[in-house]
């Protein structure tokens, strides 16, 4: 039997499995979109769906997590994966 790891969205706190989500780290004090999940650190997981990372955007929810990132880079890198 096979265990499905699951990890929780910041936006809706909610449990999904850890393969439909995005997951950030920090890194030196910015926040780096982890593609493959294997970074050291704990991250924040977000689900790759593009309607929530538009409300990411909105309500600049990141912004708690590092102030030193460029989020319009961030958010493109997240967009591509969703799509």
């Amino acid at each position: 039997m096979k265990v499905v790891v699951e990890r929780m969205d910041i936006l809706t706190r909610k449990t999904f499995p850890k393969e439909s989500l995005l997951r950030l780290v920090r890194v030196d004090d910015v926040l780096v979109l982890d593609k493959d999940q294997t970074m050291p650190g704990r991250g924040i997981y977000l689900l790759a769906e593009t309607e929530t990372v538009s409300r990411l955007r909105k309500k600049n929810l990141l912004l708690r997590y590092s102030k030193k990132t460029d989020y319009e880079k961030l958010f493109e890198e997240m967009e591509k994966l969703c799509r």
